[in-house]
């Protein structure tokens, strides 16, 4: 049985995560990082036997509104209920730290998104159309204090 557990997120662990998991490309661009490690975020990598295997938090994008992010990787994705329990935890605690609102996007195409944020207690919004750079719609979920 693994060990699993979260560390606060910071420059070094999220960069080492990301450039292991997902690229490389971005790893010059101070901008990247910070919209992810900034003062008004609350972050983690969750660690698998010591090795990250995922990065989430929430980030507050203007007074009383928070947004969840999230990477993944398969191995991540092998622990679900921890995951939910662990999302929910920290969901729950900004919301009662003076949050009304935290809100996530899900690829619109992706069922599996859809089905995680229903299960976190988020209700669904809506659709925004060829939503951020790649031109993918999004659903929009939230869930409200």
């Amino acid at each position: 049985m693994s060990n699993l557990t979260l560390e606060r997120l910071d420059k070094e662990n999220f960069l080492e995560f990301i450039s292991r998991h997902y690229f490389s490309a971005k790893m010059d661009n101070p901008e990247f990082y910070q919209v992810y490690i900034h003062d008004r975020s609350m972050g983690y990598i969750v660690l698998e036997d010591g090795q990250s295997i995922g990065a989430f938090g929430i980030n507050i994008v203007y007074n009383g509104v928070g947004e969840c992010w999230l990477f993944s990787t398969d191995k991540l994705n092998c622990y679900p209920v921890w995951m939910v329990k662990q999302f929910k935890k920290i969901t729950n605690e900004v919301l009662n730290r003076g949050l009304h609102r935290v809100q996530m996007f899900v690829e619109n195409s992706r069922l599996d998104y859809h089905r995680f944020a229903q299960i976190l207690g988020f209700e669904f919004e809506g659709v925004l159309r060829k939503h951020s750079t790649t031109a993918i719609d999004h659903a929009v979920y939230s869930k409200i204090k």
